[in-house]
């Protein structure tokens, strides 16, 4: 019996310990998201495949996605843009540079020390993610 019940204390204590630091989490993220975007509603948080912590945000009417790692230090946050709001700097190089593709879609991602645009292009069947930044130099693709 005494088999059973130390394995099923140890699992209480666990997942007890589990949910008081998810708690801790949530309120670090919380107060994180709060400095860095004054105002920011979250509308949720998770963790990803890469043990990144993503909390979904709905700030100056955008909604955006802001990224944290395992030690809730803060990495990038990425939000869409509308492809009319796309700099002509980096539409125009981007298109003088794959000219047989067209833009199909674009992100703003702001990190520590750099802003960059993610650009999705097609031909075709064929997709491309390319890093641009706001001036238009192309930093390599995704």
């Amino acid at each position: 019996m005494k088999r059973f019940i130390i394995p099923l204390a140890l699992m209480a204590i666990l997942a007890f310990v589990a949910c008081d630091n998810s708690g801790n989490i949530r309120e670090t993220l919380r107060s994180k998201v709060e400095s860095q975007y004054p105002g920011a509603v979250i509308m949720e948080n998770d963790r990803d495949f890469n043990g990144m912590y993503e909390v979904e945000i709905y700030h100056n009417s955008q909604k955006k996605d802001v990224y944290y790692n395992y030690r809730l230090n803060w990495v990038y946050t990425k939000w869409d843009i509308p492809l009319s709001e796309l700099p002509s700097a980096v539409a125009q190089n981007v298109t003088t540079s794959y000219p047989n593709y067209y833009i199909n879609d674009a992100s703003f991602v702001e990190a520590p020390g750099s802003t960059y645009y993610e650009v999705e292009i097609e031909k075709g069947n064929i997709e491309k993610e390319l890093r641009v930044s706001p001036n238009g130099q192309i930093l390599g693709s995704i």
